[in-house]
């Protein structure tokens, strides 16, 4: 990828979410991008976050 594109593609990223909590089978349509990691994150532990990514709440807990 050339990370210096402005392809969208340069953008999103595989995610895979295991653990006690997380429904089996649970998935998202919507591409995820690099910056939503962070705010999923924050979000599971209850830490609030202001960033320009979006929480999947697919994932929420």
């Amino acid at each position: 990828a050339n990370h210096r594109s402005g392809d969208d593609s340069c953008r999103r990223v595989w995610l895979l979410a295991l653990g006690a909590g997380v429904p089996r089978g649970t998935g998202s349509e919507r591409p995820i991008r690099h910056i939503d990691v962070a705010p999923t994150v924050a979000q599971i532990l209850g830490v609030k976050m202001e960033c320009e990514g979006k929480a999947l709440g697919e994932l929420a807990i």
